[in-house]
């Protein structure tokens, strides 16, 4: 649809499968609404993390592209305990088209990933996993000593049907075993 000279998109609520008026119609609509606000990459990711913010506690959210070309994984976004963090600071990754690794397997499947097991899984071989910091700094697993993290989100970002990027959102449990804000990994 083109309005004023712009192009854009829309959908009216009685064209879903969820009846108007619903709290999930109306959550997703004022979601739509605020992520449409813009074009802009570094603003659309701050959106998406206080869309998140409200409904998820985490403590970490990282987007990635993939570049089918090159065959790599780099964040463009990275939100850790509570600071934006600059995302250069995360190096690149190699995507395991075998689906090793939890970003490779979101991207080779293109399904979304749910992990409670995020030690274990950083313990399988294929996969290259860091620890991150609120100031940046950036740990290899296992080099850097055991994961932080026990749990993590994944949801593949799609373009005319090829994943271009994983948005993982991550948790780590406190000794009392309740979740809270912490460091976010790759």
């Amino acid at each position: 649809m083109q309005t004023g000279g712009k192009l854009g998109y829309g959908q009216a609520v009685t064209d879903t499968a969820v009846p108007a008026g619903t709290d999930l119609t109306q959550v997703l609509l004022a979601a739509a609404r605020r992520l449409a606000e813009s074009l802009d990459p570094e603003r659309v990711y701050d959106t998406f993390h206080e869309l998140l913010d409200e409904v998820v506690p985490h403590d970490g959210v990282v987007v990635s592209s993939f570049d089918a070309d090159e065959g790599l994984i780099r964040c463009e976004y990275a939100w850790v305990e509570g600071a934006r963090i600059d995302e250069s600071t995360l190096p690149p990754l190699p995507l395991n088209r075998e689906g090793g690794g939890m970003q490779s397997q979101v991207i080779v499947t293109g399904e979304p990933l749910l992990a409670n097991d995020v030690a274990e899984r950083d313990q399988q071989p294929g996969g290259t996993y860091y620890n991150v910091d609120r100031k940046g700094r950036v740990a290899k697993i296992p080099d850097a000593g055991p994961v932080r993290t026990s749990a993590a989100m994944m949801v593949p970002i799609k373009h005319a049907g090829a994943v271009q990027c994983a948005a993982p959102e991550r948790t780590r449990a406190s000794r009392g075993g309740r979740r809270r804000r912490a460091g976010a990994r790759r």
